[in-house]
């Protein structure tokens, strides 16, 4: 026996029996052993294509399976599976080809390579810098919009405080970053000139609007509308509006709200009425505030029955009143001396009612209580109301309407804080009863607890001097109210011409006219009364 190694010749005979036998399923190992079987060895210079197809295939098995993951596929040099039938090597359709990605998986990927030639480093850096300038314009940019949301917010609060100065500044610097500046920053500053009637300044902010390329909108045009009403120049007030429209631009129910707004103060009802009627014809819904002016200019101008149809119809569109709305309807009854229906109403409302009961209300439910009491009950109260007030914290507590209490007047003085209207509230209630020491006593106690009197106290107290008369305490109070930086008003003016007629000194009362044309002060219908009747009283 040889037991050398066997020959090739050997080798090729065993390889060709084998491939020669026929397959039988029993004799097919099992799929875990399976392995192709290899072609026979030819020469690689004889070796084709058709014979390596022909002798690359499986034996058949009776339960197919795929093979064991331990296994390792053997490939050609067409990098196909030997053994894989040549009816499944064919290309897959277009659908498949598009599900494959194009990109072999991240980890297959080769690692690119570093540029070797100039002209390759060349273009490797300019594609870097392309990229980092890419980059630093998408950061520039990101940068840009949170900066300007910062300035935006910046200038809201700056404006909400009064602080023209630093909001002017804050625009400038927004400016100043060559961007485009929203024109609610420009509304905002606008407005701040609007309250103080600087109109000359921000009419040049209008200016410096359209110049940085801003159009103008309805806020813009409603502020411009409300300072040159409230300066008294109702043709640039017109102008402006039909500026507006002619721009095709639409007024809004703010808009409409400061028209009707003015009208009212001016006691122009029908005007005030048109506008509102104006506003629907627009095609605009009248919101809460519109609702709140018009019932206020018809209260004033004595049309209960206008007013209580004005409520009933806002509730039937929906619109649920607030503390405001109820407010103005006790203030009319009050003032009409229906102190019962006033303090039914807050009862409803308020106390039982889900409308919140703010520190106003309960100045108004004060004034209702002693407006139109008996002397010696509003020394009562006013005892009851100092004794509350030495208890007063500093710092109000917080007020909610609860369904379920009775609201008392001893619950009325625990809620309601020492203020300049509280004050003025009863020394107005004891003016009425010609108690003029009191009215003294009760300024001195405000000052005492250091509250600042406002221009109606100041009112008030001249209004005691003038019925005295004393008509060099009024006109000393009108000086001391300008040494405070405080703005005479045309019912301050007509007070110390009523204290000077009173006491017949009709020079006086000249010269007191003169100062409040001088002053700019226009005379009202009561001025001109009173000026008749110091005329008739000196003639007398």
């Amino acid at each position: 026996m040889h037991h050398g190694h066997p020959s090739s010749a050997v080798i090729a005979g065993v390889l060709r029996a084998i491939v020669s036998r026929p397959a039988t399923a029993a004799a097919s190992p099992p799929c875990a052993l399976r392995q192709p079987i290899l072609p026979p060895v030819v020469s690689p210079c004889r070796r084709s294509y058709a014979s390596l197809a022909a002798h690359a295939t499986f034996q058949p098995s009776a339960t197919p399976c795929a093979p064991a993951a331990s296994s390792k596929t053997v490939k050609n040099k067409l990098n196909r599976p030997i053994g894989k039938p040549i009816g499944e090597m064919t290309r897959k359709p277009a659908v498949e080809r598009a599900k494959t990605p194009a990109t072999p998986p991240p980890c297959h990927q080769p690692a690119p390579k570093e540029p070797t030639t100039s002209r390759q480093r060349h273009n490797k850096a300019f594609w870097d810098n392309e990229l980092e300038k890419s980059r630093r314009h998408w950061v520039y940019k990101k940068e840009m919009k949170q900066q300007r949301r910062n300035y935006r917010k910046r200038i809201y609060y700056a404006t909400a405080k009064g602080q023209v100065g630093k909001a002017t500044q804050l625009l400038r610097e927004m400016e100043a970053l060559g961007r485009a500046v929203p024109a609610a920053c420009y509304t905002r500053v606008i407005g701040c000139f609007v309250d103080r009637g600087d109109m000359a300044t921000a009419r040049k902010w209008v200016q410096r609007m359209k110049k940085h390329g801003v159009a103008m909108d309805v806020h813009v045009y409603t502020c411009l509308v409300d300072g040159y009403m409230r300066v008294g120049d109702l043709n640039k007030a017109e102008g402006t509006f039909r500026q507006m429209i002619d721009k095709g631009i639409q007024p809004s129910v703010v808009t409409f709200n400061v028209l009707m707004r003015h009208a009212a103060k001016k006691m122009d009802i029908d005007t005030a009425i048109n506008f509102f009627t104006k506003l629907q014809a627009a095609g605009l819904q009248p919101d809460l505030y519109s609702y709140a002016i018009l019932i206020h200019a018809l209260g004033k101008a004595h049309m209960v029955d206008e007013a209580w149809r004005l409520f009933e119809r806002m509730k039937a569109e929906g619109v649920d009143p607030n503390a405001h709305i109820i407010t103005t309807l006790i203030g009319i009854h009050t003032a009409h001396r229906d102190t019962s229906y006033a303090l039914q109403l807050f009862d409803q409302f308020c106390v039982k009612g889900t409308v919140p009961i703010t520190q106003h209300t309960l100045n108004v439910v004060l004034n209702a209580l002693v407006a139109h009491s008996s002397k010696d009950a509003l020394h009562a109260y006013y005892d009851q109301f100092q004794a509350h007030a030495a208890r007063t914290p500093a710092i109000a507590p917080t007020i909610t309407s609860d369904p379920t209490s009775t609201f008392s007047i001893d619950e009325l003085y625990r809620r309601t804080l020492p203020s300049a209207y509280t004050y003025t509230t009863f020394m107005r209630a004891f003016l009425r009863h010609s108690d003029y020491a009191m009215v003294a006593k009760v300024y001195d106690d405000m000052r005492q607890k250091r509250i600042q009197p406002t221009v109606a106290t100041f009112s008030t107290l001249m209004l005691a001097h003038a019925f005295v008369p004393n008509p060099r305490a009024c006109e000393n109070i009108l000086i001391q109210l300008k040494d405070r930086g405080m703005a005479p008003n045309v019912v301050m003016y007509t007070i110390v011409m009523r204290a000077w007629g009173k006491a017949r000194q009709w020079t006086d009362v000249q010269r007191v006219y003169q100062d409040m044309k001088h002053a700019g002060i226009e005379p009202n219908k009561t001025t001109l009364q009173v000026l008749r009747w110091a005329k008739e009283k000196k003639l007398d």
